[in-house]
């Protein structure tokens, strides 16, 4: 892995830090003492890395420049379901502004949803039929809701799986495996995304399970 997001990083001020054959770009945690989102770029690809951004404790960006095109990760952390509706509708408000504003061929938008999505029908175009549930949450209405209005995909439920390579994160007593943790692309570029899934054996100090994209 090469470009990596990072949520729950809880620095206190957004910066840039070397670490061994790393660099990770911070944004700046919440009091106290929470969220905090950003990535860990490998020094292979460092020098493609530009234009880090802040936005505050749930989002942040960073540009990937290459000779053809340029392309933008939008890195999200979504507030849980039950927390207050004009919370998470400010969320994804602050979310749509930054996707709109962002300059770049591609837009990837990836991270941690706390959403649940199901297999209908009516969303297969935008949403696909390869997710681990049957019913979809309120968080997940709005995912969907914020992909169809910018043109976008939910990547990572389009791909045929085994269940074990789809979720995301499981409680402590191994009873419950849950996929939140999503990759939403701009459709015109859906294609260029071949495979995504669960990299179970990776050591990250996490709750959730690494996602990995090619």
């Amino acid at each position: 892995m090469k470009c990596v997001a990072l949520q729950e990083i809880r620095w206190e001020d957004t910066g840039k830090t070397k670490v061994s054959q790393t660099t990770i770009f911070n944004g700046k945690y919440e009091h106290p003492h929470k969220l905090g989102t950003g990535f860990a770029i490998h020094e292979s690809i460092i020098h493609t890395a530009k234009e880090f951004k802040d936005i505050n404790p749930r989002i942040s960006t960073i540009t990937i420049k290459s000779k053809n095109l340029d392309m933008i990760l939008i890195n999200a952390h979504a507030l849980t379901e039950e927390k207050d509706e004009d919370e998470k509708d400010l969320f994804y408000a602050t979310l749509a502004d930054v996707f709109a504003s962002s300059t770049g061929i591609i837009k990837v938008v990836l991270g941690d949803f706390n959403a649940k999505l199901d297999r209908d029908i009516c969303y297969k175009k935008v949403v696909g039929n390869h997710s681990l549930y049957e019913s979809t949450n309120d968080n997940g209405v709005k995912l969907i809701d914020f992909e169809i209005e910018n043109g976008l995909v939910i990547k990572s439920t389009m791909l045929p799986k085994k269940d074990i390579h789809k979720y995301t994160r499981g409680s402590l007593d191994g009873k419950y495996k849950n996929q939140i943790d999503y990759v939403l692309v701009n459709s015109r570029f859906k294609n260029s995304i071949l495979n995504i899934r669960t990299r179970r054996g990776a050591n990250i100090g996490s709750d959730h399970l690494l996602l990995g994209i090619e």
